[in-house]
């Protein structure tokens, strides 16, 4: 493991960069974090138990750059390697990079100008692939941007500056679907100040193995656990965005339970589907005068209270939509 990086005037900003198998990917990612225009700089890298080239990449890098720390782990998924990275930083912010994705070289520059000049913790800038985005800057209190978060927007901790002291010993939990929606749902329940920007720096690359793009498996309703968490969240600690926490609920166990019955073995996801109709059964009073939630789709809700009649409604959701 190199030194750490050395202390500047200048604010230091330390990136996160959790990384598992993306060595095709990893040198265009780490080229354009130590390309930075703002140079004050941590890098951690968190090797995630990599069976490719990636540990040797990284070395590499490191020995080129004394601002990058290299740590290992067994492989625990992108949260576990992320909360190593936050119990090694020694910045004063904080961010945090996919090893499969690339930012632009004014990126850090630029949300360390705006949370300056705006005193907010956290800076937010547009990301592709986000639900929600805006035309114009935004500046909010945590709680406004806590109820954008339950609508869709900002869901991943990427393309963002956080101010280190406003994460605290808040960490990401160790699921790997959605994880990153809870982190920033109780993130966002602090009191603070949010900047939004509608530039975008940084740049995803699709690959088969990613998590966002993983074939439906067990692991893949670890997504409906942390929706659900952040449902009873949102409901003890924010009681006036209940509504758009059950939609977002409601949405994704709807989502997962098609899926279910998409995949052409239902008896493969059994205990899962009973879940889930369990779920939308004990909730559908709440959802069908919950106005969050689009009609049509309190309408399919209503529809799977029971596992013959879910199937019933797949069937009538795919013929209309195929």
């Amino acid at each position: 493991m190199e030194s750490a990086a050395p202390l500047h005037t200048a604010p230091l900003v330390s990136i996160i960069v959790p990384i598992y198998n993306t060595g095709s990917y990893l040198n265009q990612c780490l080229k354009s974090i130590v390309e930075q225009t703002y140079s004050y700089l941590d890098i951690i890298l968190v090797d995630d138990g990599s069976t490719d080239d990636s540990v040797s990449i990284c070395k590499d890098f490191a020995s080129r750059d004394n601002r990058i720390r290299l740590f290992s782990q067994q492989n625990g998924g992108a949260s576990a390697a992320r909360n190593l990275g936050l119990k090694h930083t020694i910045g004063e912010f904080v961010m945090f990079v996919d090893s499969d994705d690339w930012i632009e070289n004014v990126m850090v520059e630029r949300l360390i100008q705006e949370m300056t000049s705006s005193q907010a913790s956290l800076v937010i800038s547009n990301v592709p692939g986000d639900k929600k985005t805006y035309e114009d800057t935004i500046t909010m209190e945590s709680y406004k941007a806590l109820g954008l978060l339950l609508q869709g927007a900002w869901w991943g901790p990427v393309g963002k500056l956080f101010l280190k002291k406003h994460i605290g010993k808040l960490r990401f939990p160790k699921a790997t679907i959605s994880e990153d929606y809870v982190f920033m749902a109780e993130l966002l329940s602090k009191d603070g100040i949010v900047f939004y920007t509608p530039h975008c720096y940084y740049h995803r690359e699709t690959r088969d193995g990613s998590l966002s793009h993983l074939a439906l498996s067990k692991r893949k309703f670890e997504e409906y656990d942390n929706v659900s968490y952040v449902a009873r969240f949102i409901k003890e600690n924010h009681p006036q965005f209940k509504k758009l926490a059950e939609a977002r609920m409601a949405e994704t166990s709807l989502k997962l339970l098609f899926c279910i019955y998409a995949n052409g073995d239902p008896m493969a996801f059994r205990d899962e589907r009973k879940k889930l109709v369990k779920s939308i059964r004990s909730n559908i009073i709440y959802y069908v005068f919950n106005k969050e939630i689009l009609a049509k789709m309190r309408l399919l809700l209503l529809m799977c209270i029971t596992s013959p009649s879910a199937r019933m409604a797949h069937k009538a959701y795919m013929l209309k939509h195929h």
